[in-house]
């Protein structure tokens, strides 16, 4: 009959079920790295509650823009795994009102044109208890009313590594000269952008016909030796910022070596990743050298 002051019925309240409101933030050292810089990146986890969090798992797949993962650090007992380009973290708890920090590091690789190769995502992955605005089995989920919303237990970070298309142009004042005269050589490094160029280095090795008599310009190593005019830790600007560099050599009688009026300037050293060249790499064909030749009357 339903009434419950009759010994032929019972009945039993189920407990509220634990719930623990978790979501995550991803942020990187540097947003704007040089390519072989290692970067650091943190997850912040959160737990609005009302319960404590338990049985937490972490995830990072980093994408190939990075290699050389390290560091994965150790919270409550728990130390990151790094498989390859996997970082992850289980069992993890975190306390009602409380946060964690996870961080790892990554080394910066050189672009290869792939699809967000520098977007890198974390997420979690698991939790014993229920959380009210997000699904760890999915990377979206969808509410009472059905609407498709971000999950904010997932979040990525992204960089865009420095670039500085640089170019050397060479050229010599005199190109049939008088042996025993002096000529002047000019190097004219330009950057094309789109960011600032820094620790720049020229280097010009003179092949026999030559006697370097004088090296000038920003950054110009000096003592110099006798068959070696070299530039370093040269500074450009972006927008086709440039610098002039110059040296003097004697033009010496000819010996018949191969070669030996004809000379090379190459950039053997930049900070920042040139899309178009390699430095020191003594590549005739790209434009971060330039060779001129003379015919010595």
């Amino acid at each position: 009959d339903g009434d419950q002051s009759e010994d032929d019925e019972d009945n039993a309240s189920i407990p509220t079920p634990q719930i623990s409101d978790l979501s995550l933030t991803k942020t990187v050292s540097d947003a704007s790295p040089n390519v072989g810089d290692t970067v650091t990146f943190s997850l912040v986890i959160n737990n609005d509650g009302p319960n404590a969090a338990t049985g937490v798992d972490v995830e990072d797949v980093v994408p190939v823009g990075y290699s050389g993962l390290t560091n994965s650090n150790t919270v409550g007992g728990v130390t990151g795994m790094i498989a390859t380009n996997i970082v992850s973290w289980t069992g993890l708890s975190i306390p009602n009102g409380g946060s964690i920090t996870l961080t790892f590091d990554a080394v910066v690789d050189a672009p290869t044109g792939v699809v967000d190769e520098y977007l890198n995502t974390a997420q979690i992955t698991d939790s014993d208890q229920y959380d009210p605005d997000s699904d760890p089995a999915s990377d979206n989920t969808v509410d009472d009313l059905g609407d498709l919303r971000g999950d904010d237990d997932e979040d990525s970070a992204v960089v865009v590594p420095q670039e500085a298309d640089l170019s050397i142009v060479k050229e010599i004042d005199n190109t049939s000269p008088n042996v025993g005269e002096t000529v002047t050589f000019t190097v004219t490094v330009t950057n094309g952008g789109p960011n600032i160029a820094t620790g720049i280095s020229v280097v010009d090795i003179l092949p026999v016909g030559y006697t370097l008599t004088g090296v000038s310009g920003t950054g110009a190593n000096l003592p110099f030796s006798a068959d070696t005019a070299s530039w370093s830790g040269i500074s450009i600007p972006a927008n086709n910022g440039e610098v002039v560099l110059t040296y003097t050599a004697t033009v010496n009688a000819p010996t018949g070596a191969a070669g030996e009026y004809s000379n090379s300037a190459q950039i053997t050293v930049s900070d920042q990743y040139d899309p178009d060249s390699t430095v020191n790499n003594n590549v005739p064909s790209e434009d971060d050298q330039d060779n001129v030749t003379i015919v010595p009357l």
